[in-house]
């Protein structure tokens, strides 16, 4: 299990901004204000909490996601 600093700091090395996450039971989903309305570009980056491999969406929702209750803030970047 890895935390959540150690999860963010992977996932600034993989997505040059983040701006929000989605905690799930299994994962950290890392985006920015731009994943919304853009196509392509970097998207979001998913890190799996058990052991903090780097996935992308697809492979989250294919083998990661569960049911349960999710939450969405805001990530203060440090500058």
């Amino acid at each position: 299990m890895i935390t959540f600093d150690e999860a963010i700091k992977k996932a600034k090395t993989l997505k040059s901004s983040i701006t929000k996450c989605v905690d799930t039971p299994t994962a950290w989903l890392f985006k920015s204000d731009d994943d919304e309305y853009s196509i392509g570009g970097e998207g979001i980056c998913c890190i799996i909490k058990e052991d903090g491999r780097a996935v992308d969406l697809t492979t989250y929702y294919d083998n990661y996601a569960k049911r349960g209750e999710c939450r969405e803030f805001d990530v203060k970047q440090k500058i």
